[in-house]
């Protein structure tokens, strides 16, 4: 097969894209043939060996949310057979932990990834455990599913289970022209709250006025972040921040923005991550700050489903193939996507 192996940490340049021997599915995997897989700020991570690319040993081959069609089973597979149009779920979660046991895997103790912790689908071919794969809904093309796999459930969990979001709710969302932030639109919309979507560029403004945003703001000029926000929702300030970004530069003006009470929601800091915190403003403003790392099941399933229905749209901001990985990545790392850089595999199995 074709595959893109990381020889070198540090920059795109350590792709090198290679022919490598096929994989061979293992007892409960499944041999999937890769027609899209997106690249992630977790590509990132892997690439420059920190986060939660720490540990990472060469070659490797990422992707987290490869989608294609199951060519082979490994033995005793109990899951979707050859055939199938199916598509990874990021996160697998252990299910023997005290978290996983106690119905709550978003939380596993011991969760492995795809791309990270385990070959990824930056390749041709994959290998995956059957249980970390789910069948592709009907309608659903390769590259909407690998757009939905890692941001649309993560934004469902965040905003729905961890922020308990709904009607009423005042939302702002950092960073909202990526994958994740798009979703959290979308997301965040479908619970009925009023969502104020913040961005720089006005290219990436424009697109989530496009996608239904009530309110969409700048933070081109920092300073003036938290103003325009509190304009925006009449003086009153978001009830909720969905905040992946982690920038030293936008916190101050995140705080700013907030109502007295308000939900800081976390699932990244793709920025950094080390900002003040002064407990006595968190302290008088009654703030919390919450965070997760996963989803469930039952939550990837539903986020597929909402796809599948139109109460989501992905959005893919440009495609590349599996040669022109390095380009992808220096794409990504410019951040001028709006939505998902995609990368698409010639299909070359029957």
């Amino acid at each position: 097969m074709r595959a893109a192996i990381l020889r070198a940490f540090g920059s795109p340049d350590g792709f090198s894209v290679e022919t490598w021997p096929d994989p061979v599915p293992g007892p409960g995997e499944v041999l999937v043939q890769v027609h899209a897989v997106c690249v992630n700020r977790t590509d990132v991570h892997v690439l420059e060996g920190t986060n939660i690319g720490r540990g990472i040993e060469l070659p490797h081959i990422g992707g987290l949310d490869p989608a294609g069609v199951i060519v082979a089973c490994g033995p005793n597979v109990d899951g979707p057979p050859p055939g199938t149009a199916v598509v990874a779920r990021p996160m697998i979660p252990c299910l023997t932990c005290r978290f996983c046991l106690d119905g709550r895997e978003s939380v596993c103790e011991r969760p492995s990834y795809v791309g990270v912790h385990r070959p990824g689908g930056f390749a041709e071919l994959v290998a995956l455990p059957a249980r970390a794969v789910f069948p592709v809904p009907t309608g659903v093309d390769h590259v909407s599913a690998s757009v939905a796999a890692h941001s649309v459930p993560i934004a469902l969990h965040l905003l729905e289970t961890v922020g308990q979001v709904g009607v009423g709710d005042r939302v702002l969302i950092v960073g909202a022209a990526g994958g994740v932030g798009m979703a959290a639109v979308q997301v965040a919309r479908l619970l009925g709250a009023t969502v104020i979507a913040a961005a720089q560029g006005a290219e990436k403004r424009a697109a989530l006025e496009r996608l239904g945003a009530d309110h969409v703001v700048s933070y081109d000029a920092p300073a003036a972040f938290g103003a325009a926000v509190r304009a925006a929702t009449g003086g009153l300030g978001a009830t909720v921040a969905v905040d992946n970004v982690g920038s030293p530069e936008l916190w101050a003006g995140v705080l700013a923005s907030l109502d007295k009470g308000a939900r800081i929601l976390t699932c990244g800091a793709h920025a950094g991550g080390h900002v003040e915190v002064d407990l006595n403003f968190f302290y008088r403003m009654q703030l919390r700050l919450l965070a997760t790392a996963g989803t469930t099941r039952d939550e990837f399933r539903r986020a597929l489903e909402l796809v599948a229905d139109g109460s989501v749209r992905t959005e893919v901001h440009r495609e590349f193939p599996l040669e022109a990985i390095v380009d992808a990545f220096r794409e990504l790392l410019g951040r001028r996507n709006r939505g998902k850089i995609v990368l698409r595999m010639e299909t070359r199995w029957s």
